[in-house]
């Protein structure tokens, strides 16, 4: 009686321990497949983004109320906008996430994950000629 109750402990012991490293592992998955998301959506709005700042900067450029100091003082403003607002992006994203997951986050700012897009890039045109050879 004591040795089946001491495996019954020891089996519920075995999957507690079982089920926290594979929750541990499937957390992980998520939380990278989500960076992953992230950076696609970024490198997607960014393209807009610099699409409306350069419309923007042709209008600018064209308003002959505007002095050149003006002029300068907004196209500088932009682009200091355009340097940082990706990394703003992730850091928020880092901060928002449980301290524990911390260690799993694979990149910290847009340049560290320039890498990783080009490599989701090249598999989502891999993707698109095996589509278009069928």
């Amino acid at each position: 009686m004591l040795t089946s109750a001491l495996w019954f402990f020891a089996g519920g012991i075995l999957y507690k321990v079982l089920s926290i490293l594979f929750a541990v592992n499937d957390s992980r998955y998520i939380l990278q497949e989500t960076e992953d998301a992230v950076i696609i959506l970024l490198d997607a709005i960014d393209k807009d983004v610099m699409s409306a700042i350069s419309k923007k900067h042709e209008a600018v450029m064209e308003d002959n109320e505007l002095s050149k100091k003006d002029k300068k003082l907004i196209i500088n403003g932009d682009l200091r906008f355009l340097a940082k607002w990706k990394t703003f992006v992730i850091s928020k994203m880092l901060l928002a996430s449980p301290k524990k997951y911390f260690k799993y986050f694979r990149y910290l700012t847009w340049e560290d994950s320039l890498v990783r897009l080009a490599e989701l890039k090249k598999g989502f045109r891999s993707i698109e000629e095996e589509r278009n050879v069928d």
